[in-house]
């Protein structure tokens, strides 16, 4: 009997195991555990997609919990007294072959069980693309002296970055040639599928799950806006919300604005740009990402400060612009990385409000898409168990 592990704690972690649980071949001997870590700001009920794994264990967030509530809780799940807990206990389980799948050895319970699996006989640690974080941070993360002297006495992991460490032993990601050498060391790194362009598959989960539809188009081309949490990791709140509501104002005049909230974003974040600016709303699976649910959108042009599902919508067709306007909010990240983006045709990365203008006036120019469905991470996986 084998087992595969997917650990998760973002809606994006959630959407890409549903994709990996229910497309590979696993085997009829593999049992196959969904843990899921609600670090978002909204509540997923992860329940309804019993049937895509044959386990779920569900790991409270630490959002609403005390300081000494918190610290227990991360000590249990994640640091000294793992064993004891119910994922200790779970992995303590014999089975023939042990696979983790992981999109980010930097949360404080995926790292132990990066560490705890690898301590198993034949075992296998992977780690899964989750945006523009694992190919443009390779610098150590330094937490204050407080931190890394509480994470070590309670056995916890200070954070440093995206595939630090050193017991995984495959990354799958969607441009493996721009993976820092760094971190590909003398790990495999296999193509990933855009899981995004697998339509039939999409089409499937969104017949199944998304009932309520929207008329989004009206008499002004809608513009859709995927926000990110920027304030407090980049710049201070009153300052991105400044600089958000000048982009919007300058833009509501002439497109018809739809924002796709990120699980991180204040929930009240865009309260007070109504009616100008409407949230993307399909009940309670908007919490989709908008890589799926631009299909039914229907954008003509997108705009982000840094989100990479802008380019994962670019590889499923989309004829429209892109804009990365991070520089606008003074950001400074991922250099490479998005100058190797501007090359591809209707992506654009704009430094101030009138090149943002001068860009949305420009032709749409014709592109082709070489994305297809390589199934290079289909098959790895399969031959993983085999």
């Amino acid at each position: 009997m084998n087992r595969v592990w997917f650990s998760c704690f973002t809606a994006y972690h959630l959407f890409n195991s549903l994709y990996y649980s229910t497309k590979v071949d696993w085997g009829k001997d593999c049992e196959r555990t969904l843990i899921w870590v609600n670090d978002t700001r909204i509540r997923i009920n992860v329940d309804v997609f019993s049937s895509c794994f044959d386990k779920i264990i569900k790991i409270d967030s630490l959002r609403d919990l005390s300081f000494i509530n918190k610290q227990v809780a991360k000590c249990k799940n994640g640091g000294r007294l793992f064993n004891g807990s119910v994922l200790g206990k779970e992995l303590s389980r014999k089975f023939d072959k042990s696979v983790l799948v992981c999109f980010s050895d930097q949360h404080y319970i995926t790292n132990k069980l990066v560490n705890k699996f690898k301590t198993l006989e034949n075992s296998h640690v992977v780690i899964v693309e989750e945006g523009v974080a694992t190919y443009v941070t390779n610098e150590v993360y330094d937490p204050p002296f407080s931190t890394r002297a509480g994470n070590l006495l309670f056995g916890l992991h200070s954070q440093r970055y995206v595939g630090e460490n050193a017991n995984i032993d495959t990354f799958i990601v969607k441009d493996p040639d721009r993976l820092p050498k760094e971190k590909v060391l003398d790990r495999k790194v296999i193509k990933q599928n855009n899981v995004f362009c697998d339509r039939e598959w999409i089409n499937e989960l969104l017949e199944k799950y998304v009932k309520k539809t929207n008329d989004f188009h009206g008499s002004k081309p809608v513009l859709l806006w995927i926000g990110q949490p920027l304030e407090g990791n980049y710049l201070e709140e009153s300052e991105e919300e400044q600089i958000r509501v000048r982009i919007f104002e300058r833009l509501a005049a002439n497109y018809q604005l739809l924002v796709k909230t990120h699980p991180g974003e204040r929930p009240d974040k865009y309260e007070g740009l109504k009616p100008e600016v409407n949230i993307v709303d399909f009940g309670e699976f908007s919490w989709f990402p908008i890589e799926v649910l631009a299909s039914m959108i229907k954008p003509q042009i997108i705009v982000t400060p840094m989100s990479s599902a802008a380019y994962n919508i670019y590889q499923t067709g989309f004829e429209g612009k892109i804009l990365f306007c991070y520089k606008l909010f003074g950001i400074d990240i991922g250099q490479d990385y998005f100058a190797e983006l501007e090359k591809k045709r209707n992506i654009y990365n704009v430094k101030d409000m009138d090149e943002l203008e001068s860009v949305l006036s420009l032709e749409d120019l014709s592109i082709e898409i070489s994305e297809v469905l390589n199934n290079d991470d289909l098959g790895f996986f399969h031959d993983l168990m085999i």
